[in-house]
């Protein structure tokens, strides 16, 4: 029986078979899965990486100290937290002609500051610190960082300190701060702490700090607060219970609603990352156990399941554009993640594939914990790495009238 995979050859004439990957055939399907893999990489938009440092002036926040993992916008700049062996913060100027990130302050008895910082125009910047490896750790902080004079005048050739932090004191003995979220509106700070999962408001600008109340029973939460359209603070309990803090009362309280998960998932539900989008009034959250996105109408309330924009679990970062698209990042730990983008005009959901810059220095990005829109249409990404890099995300302006 003839083999059409294996031809026989003429030993006489010197007439060799053709190798099954030579073929003509082959070639045409090689050159097809080719293409199906080029896009691999961000080809919408256009992505920049930013070092952890005002380049030619002083080095970059050292390595396994650089992992991003909180975003604030404020007064003309982007503010960022690491995590690490030691926390720092920076901010990165947006200013034409200027596009440098400063280290500000680097926080010794600190490691992490998660989604923990905030900027309010009365107030100024705050930070929720961490430490969640030392036994004998008295409690994360609630710090006030404040710019020195002059912070900014970086065509100097040596370091220099440019923040000051002033601690408000301790929200709960023992525990970590698990986030911290500012409210302009009353010109105040509500956070989580880590452990128990109390919640505690930051009156300002004098500082007192006042606990409510576990945010679930359990201590099952979510490390994660945002705050809604109708000026209530919400967070997710056990098995995706919606929870409402109310700043009016001081009550922590089930809303009622309990977020979607996949069939028999519940028990896993965690809210990986949430954005709301200004205008509509929408909360957009992905979960990490399935990495599914959704939406959420706390006026109402409802939630409906969005769909799973890339193959991997665990939403790690969302942000909301100026045009009302969402764009997240999904990834386990210690592998490829990808950047997807929902477009809420027409419910299409797009992988957009892996992180990577062609400029300011070519990088690929693996893991990101930090995503926050910017007022000029860019999308600020935190890359999490052992050594890490400020992302700049232009992607394609649209018109919002139609959504």
């Amino acid at each position: 029986m003839n083999d059409d995979r294996k031809p026989a050859g003429d030993l006489d004439n010197r007439v060799w078979p053709v190798p099954f990957n030579r073929r003509e055939a082959f070639k045409k399907h090689a050159f097809l899965y080719q293409q199906a893999a080029c896009p691999v990489f961000v080809r919408e938009g256009y992505v920049l990486a930013k070092e952890l440092s005002v380049r030619g002036s002083d080095r970059p926040i050292p390595s396994d100290e650089s992992a991003i993992t909180s975003l604030a916008r404020g007064d003309g700049w982007v503010y960022g937290a690491t995590s690490g062996r030691r926390a720092h913060v920076f901010a990165y100027c947006t200013r034409p002609f200027h596009e440098v990130v400063i280290d500000m302050i680097a926080l010794k008895e600190h490691t992490d500051i998660r989604n923990a910082l905030a900027f309010l125009p009365a107030s100024g910047l705050y930070a929720g610190t961490a430490n969640p490896s030392r036994d004998d750790y008295p409690g994360g902080e609630v710090l006030r960082l404040e710019p020195l004079p002059g912070m900014g005048d970086y065509n100097q050739e040596w370091g220099s300190s440019n923040c000051q932090a002033k601690s408000l004191g301790i929200p709960v003995a023992g525990e970590g701060v698990a986030c911290l979220i500012g409210d302009p509106q009353r010109n105040r700070l509500y956070g989580l702490s880590g452990l128990t999962g109390t919640v505690f408001s930051v009156e300002l600008p004098g500082g007192a700090i006042h606990c409510h109340g576990p945010i679930d029973p359990m201590s099952q939460f979510s490390p994660q607060l945002i705050l809604g359209p109708d000026g209530m603070v919400y967070g997710c309990g056990t098995v995706g219970r919606l929870m409402r803090f109310d700043p009016h009362t001081g009550a922590v309280d089930f809303t009622g609603l309990v977020l979607p998960s996949m069939a028999g998932r519940g028990q896993y539900f965690r809210i990986g990352a949430w954005a709301m989008d200004p205008v509509g009034g929408l909360i957009y959250a992905g979960d990490q156990a399935d990495g599914v996105l959704m939406a959420i109408d706390v006026r109402v309330p409802s939630a409906r399941l969005l769909g799973k924009p890339t193959a991997g679990p665990h939403i790690r970062a969302l942000a909301v554009a100026s045009d009302g698209r969402v764009y997240g990042f999904a990834g386990l730990r210690d592998t490829i993640g990808h950047l997807f983008c929902h477009d809420p005009r027409d419910g299409q959901m797009r992988d957009l594939g892996v992180i990577v810059a062609g400029t300011e220095k070519r990088w690929y990005g693996y893991e990101f914990d930090a995503a926050m829109a910017g007022d000029d249409g860019r999308i600020y990404l935190g890359e999490s790495e052992r050594v890490s890099h400020l992302f700049v995300y232009f992607p394609p302006m649209q018109n919002r009238t139609s959504i």
